[in-house]
Order: C-alpha cells, then structure tokens, then sequence
C-alpha cells in the first residue's frame, strides 16, 4: 500500500467542518451546483425522516461494504466507507448522495442531538456494480451512518424516493491505544484517466489508483495478490510474517517475511506474487508484531488461485 501521499492528502480533511444542513456545505470546499441544491432539500428531508424512524425506501439497493479506519485528524478519526447500488435504477449515471454521522442510539425526540459529520457528494457510477467510497470524521466510539442517494439528472429532478440506509459503525481509538491492525482486505486496483489532484471523495487507494475490495477474491496466478491494511498505535518497527495455506492441508504451503515496516508508514507491504502457486483454495495468514510493545496480532485472508 502506498500510504504516505495519502495520508499526505488526508491531510487536508482539516477543512471538513460539522455541516447542519446541506445549504452550507461550501464547509467542505466547494458549493453546491443547483442540480445539487435540488437534491439536496429532497435527501436531507429523507435523512430527517429515518432519524425520526418514518419508513425510508431503498428503491437504488444501496449496500453498505465496509468502514475502514485512515488515520487521527485532532480528538477524530477519519474513516473511509465503502457503497454499492444499484446502476439500472439510476440511468443518468449519477446519484447525488449526503450521509450524516450521529451518537449511535441518539434519541430523535432530543432536540439538542447534533450530527457529528455531515458531507456531500455527486457520485458517477461506472460498471455493473459501482464501488463508492466516502469520508466522515468521528471522535472513537459507536456512531450511526445514515446514508441518503437520489439519481442526479441535469435540470430536473426524478420522481423516484430517495434510497436511505443507516449503519451502525464503531470508530476505534487511533492514538494513545493498544497496537492495532485494520481489517484486512484482498483488492484489484483501477487506474484513474489521470491523477487526483484530491483523494477527499476517493479515500481507497492513492491519486493514481483506486482499490476495489473483493469479496470472494479469485486470482489468476499472474496476478499478484494484493492487501490493504492499516497498523496504529504501533511503539517500535513493526515484523510482518505471512503464511499460505492450502485448503484441507494442515502444514503452510509457504512461509516468508517482510522486511520490518517503520510505524510512521502505517500500510503493511500489499503485493504478494502468485507465480509458485497451483490452482486451488488458500488462506494468508499474516501476522504483524510490534517490536516496541511486543504485541502481536494475526488476521486469515481466504482466496482462489485460478488455472488460468
């Protein structure tokens, strides 16, 4: 993973300040456009009425695919959130989006519950799956995404409701805690047209790449395996050992390490080759130590090496 120009990039999210309602949010650098503004007063009216607990449709399938922690911006944490929907229900190839971060159980009735994030964005869906990948700013703790999408058309608006969903996130403590490691994922990466001046509203992957997470992640042995993870919390330089193993086989089919990573990195290395292995179902097993706390923690990653 190349982490230190993002975090270089991630940098700026200082400038992402607590947005009360989606008519202010030149907070987060930018105004909105009036296709946007149209939007908005329809999304913002949904997000209020799934906090209050009225019923919400989702007619877009919006799915929520992970929450990754990035890195400490003062008393929060910035963490990236991943999204997929449905394309076939938005045929302009746009949906205007805004999601709100809240206590987690706040009561709707308390009139002095305020969001502890708010932002927006237009987002523009490519393939059969669009893969959407977002920021918000919490302090550590449980806090609740709600997330509302409506299709963008370009001077009017669609008759279709406006797609909510709400997710339960726990934000962990990224400074002054336990030696940590995020929850790893095996990913292909897309290579942008051109380089993002700004990875704001494209927090995975860097300005030249974005990483597509995989489920169920089958590779060709051509490929190599990739893996994206964050450490935190870290006292010393930190060993990284992995192990692959084959399915049913007791015994690792290969062992090996990675040179020792300096904390301050914070990415553990995310290209692993795939030449020497057969065809089959295997499990990583990568285990990273802290050599300062000499704490160690060990996360499995199952995949498919295919025969072609």
């Amino acid at each position: 993973m190349v982490i230190r120009r993002r975090a270089l990039a991630l940098a700026s999210a200082a400038f992402l300040l607590f947005v009360s309602t989606a008519s202010n949010s030149a907070a987060q650098g930018r105004q909105l456009t009036k296709d946007e503004e149209r939007e908005a007063k329809a999304a913002t009216s949904a997000l209020a009425n799934a906090f209050a607990g009225k019923p919400v449709t989702n007619d877009l399938g919006l799915t929520w695919l992970r929450s990754d922690p990035m890195q400490a911006q003062g008393d929060k944490n910035i963490m990236a959130f991943a999204l997929s929907l449905d394309p076939s229900k938005a045929p302009s190839g746009k949906v205007f989006m805004i999601w709100r971060v809240l206590p987690s159980g706040a009561d709707p009735k308390d009139k002095k519950v305020q969001p502890i994030f708010e932002s927006f964005s237009t987002a523009t869906l490519e393939g059969q799956t669009p893969f959407i990948g977002r920021l918000f700013l919490a302090p550590a703790g449980k806090v609740d995404v709600l997330v509302a999408a409506h299709e963008l058309t370009e001077g009017k608006s669609t008759k279709a409701p406006v797609s909510v969903i709400r997710q339960t996130v726990e934000v962990p403590s990224l400074t002054g805690g336990d030696f940590m490691l995020s929850n790893l994922y095996i990913f292909r990466s897309r290579k942008y047209d051109a380089p993002l001046a700004d990875v704001m509203e494209h927090p995975y992957g860097t300005p030249e790449e974005e990483n597509l997470p995989l489920a169920s992640p089958t590779l060709a042995k051509t490929e190599p395996l990739r893996i994206n993870g964050m450490l935190f919390n870290a006292k010393g330089r930190v060993a990284v050992e992995y192990a692959a193993y084959k399915d049913g086989v007791a015994e690792p089919f290969k062992r090996w390490a990675a040179a020792e990573i300096d904390p301050a990195r914070q990415g553990i290395p995310d290209r692993v080759p795939l030449t020497d292995f057969e065809p089959g179902k295997y499990r990583l097993e990568i285990k990273v130590t802290d050599k300062g706390s000499d704490k160690t923690i060990t996360q499995s990653l199952p995949f498919t090496v295919s025969g072609s």
